[in-house]
């Protein structure tokens, strides 16, 4: 092996920039390696997405009108500006207590409260009601909120993001949202 500084090396006839090019080369794949995606399957849960970084994760009982629930939060931040998120809601018993179809409406009127919706589609997603909504908010930054959301049984997810105008179709935002699969219980 001939070192780089010697005399003897190919690389001794090629300019400074070389060293360095290879130098910002390793940095930016180590950069890359940093926002590695992180998959979120938390067992029993019944549920997987792939954030495209490491997320925070918060979980907490809440009361609500319907009675005592459990709320999970995982938050990514992205590089680019804005969010991307994870809320699972589970209520005690069986069924979402207002049935599945109100409960899509509630998660979208929440949404709206600040903003407007630009368009809106109801499907089945793997047999089960769900809505992608896209909104324009009306708070400062007049950022857009891109979602999924999905009820099954006594469980409601909703994945999203809230991102910069013109973002809505960003690799990372139609990936994470994309990468979201129910699983068995």
């Amino acid at each position: 092996m001939i070192p780089i500084g010697s005399s003897r090396s190919p690389c001794a006839r090629l300019p400074r920039i070389v060293p360095l090019s290879a130098i910002l080369t390793a940095l930016f794949m180590m950069a890359g390696a940093a926002r590695a995606e992180v998959e979120f399957k938390p067992q029993g849960q019944g549920y997987r997405v792939v954030f495209p970084g490491p997320p925070k994760v918060r979980a907490e009982d809440v009361r609500t009108r319907f009675g005592p629930s459990g709320v999970v939060t995982v938050e990514w931040a992205r590089p680019a500006g804005g969010s991307c998120y994870l809320v699972h809601t589970r209520y005690l018993g069986s069924t979402v207590p207002e049935g599945p179809q109100k409960a899509l409406e509630r998660v979208r009127f929440g949404r709206l409260v600040k903003g407007t919706l630009r368009s809106q589609k109801r499907f089945e997603f793997e047999g089960h009601p769900a809505q992608q909504d896209v909104v324009d908010t009306t708070l400062p930054g007049r950022q857009v909120i891109v979602s999924l959301d999905a009820v099954r049984a006594a469980d409601i997810f909703s994945v999203y993001c809230i991102v910069d105008r013109g973002q809505e179709a960003a690799g990372d935002v139609q990936g994470f949202i994309g990468s979201f699969t129910l699983t068995p219980p």
